[in-house]
């Protein structure tokens, strides 16, 4: 799901900065398996340096100083993003996992995932293009930040589904979620429950379009419906583009079972 070669070529940048440096190393996942299922991410455990892992501090071992890691593991993948309050200097700490390929037509995306502690915020963007529906990924440089711009503040087009929603500006004591249309901002449905998210048990997430029809799911309970309409000065019905699972700052999210149907 990760873009390994944007990671790559930031890398290669950055060779002799002390400071900001991406480091990773991957090793395979038979490997990987014979290792304890149920890892603990602390500097006492004997295998913590095999893990495959993502970072942007010089030293990947250094959680401590990482404003964000990500870990693969044969059945889930760690997102961790720096706890720390919401600043300018923190913006490109956060983590987006794209896609490796586009997607065209009707759109089928399920998962699930793991709060680990409280606060975050983690979405969903489907059909993610440039403005005139092409790759933006492909057309132009990859992307090596995980501004939140990114979903709505640039030229990519895109529906993005907020599922997990525990920042600052907004209630925690309910699990809620909002649906919004790229780059316009624009607020296609929103959705809560009584309760909020239980944390440390796994949830499934559901997301269909069909047409111009969509509809998100968690836990079987329908969360956010629209029937899009391109004719509502807010853009075409988006049918092609890229997905990404983005973790905003204060995140702690464990995933698995990813699946994309169209």
């Amino acid at each position: 799901m990760t873009s390994i070669r944007s990671v790559l070529e930031l890398k290669s940048r950055n060779l002799k900065s002390d400071e900001g440096t991406v480091t990773m190393w991957v090793m395979f996942l038979e490997e990987l398996s014979a290792y304890d299922p149920r890892p603990a991410f602390s500097m006492d455990n004997p295998h913590l340096f095999i893990y495959p892992i993502l970072s942007d501090c010089s030293d990947p071992q250094d959680f401590e100083r990482a404003n964000f890691k990500l870990i693969w593991w044969p059945r889930w993948q760690l997102i961790e993003t720096v706890n720390k309050e919401y600043t300018n200097c923190l913006l490109d700490s956060q983590v987006y996992v794209w896609s490796n390929r586009t997607f065209e037509g009707n759109l089928y995306v399920e998962y699930e995932f793991k709060v680990l502690h409280p606060g975050g915020l983690s979405l969903l963007m489907v059909q993610a293009s440039g403005m005139n529906r092409e790759d933006f990924m492909a057309d132009y440089p990859l992307k090596t930040i995980g501004r939140m711009t990114t979903v709505y503040g640039e030229d990519v087009r895109n529906y993005h589904w907020e599922y997990y929603r525990e920042m600052a500006d907004m209630r925690n004591d309910l699990e809620n979620s909002a649906l919004i249309k790229n780059p316009f901002l624009y607020p296609l449905s929103l959705g809560a429950k009584s309760t909020p998210v239980e944390k440390n048990v796994w949830h499934k997430l559901q997301f269909l379009q069909i047409g111009n029809k969509l509809v998100g799911a968690i836990d079987g309970i329908i969360m956010v419906a629209f029937t899009d309409d391109g004719f509502s000065n807010n853009g075409p019905v988006y049918d092609f583009g890229r997905i990404a699972i983005c973790c905003m700052l204060r995140s702690k999210l464990l995933f698995r079972n990813i699946k994309v149907y169209n």
